[in-house]
């Protein structure tokens, strides 16, 4: 198929969108960690950090390490 890559611009934009009603938005497969990242929707603090796997979780149970906010996903 002829179709061009979805331009990063666009992927940021719906990921804005999307984090105005959910907590645990990230883009998958782009440029910029910034993106690849799972924030604790309390404190902001880096609960998962991603390359293209799961590197490095920063929680401490359930909860961000850094305030306690109890952090909704799975692993």
């Amino acid at each position: 198929m002829d179709i061009p890559p979805t331009p990063i611009k666009s992927l940021i934009r719906a990921k804005e969108i999307a984090e105005e009603k959910l907590d645990y938005v990230y883009l998958g497969n782009v440029e910029g960690q910034e993106y690849r990242n799972t924030y604790c929707p309390n404190c902001k603090e880096e609960v998962i950090s991603r390359n293209y796997n799961v590197v490095q979780i920063n929680l401490d149970g359930k909860k961000c390490s850094n305030c306690g906010q109890e952090i909704k996903v799975i692993l």
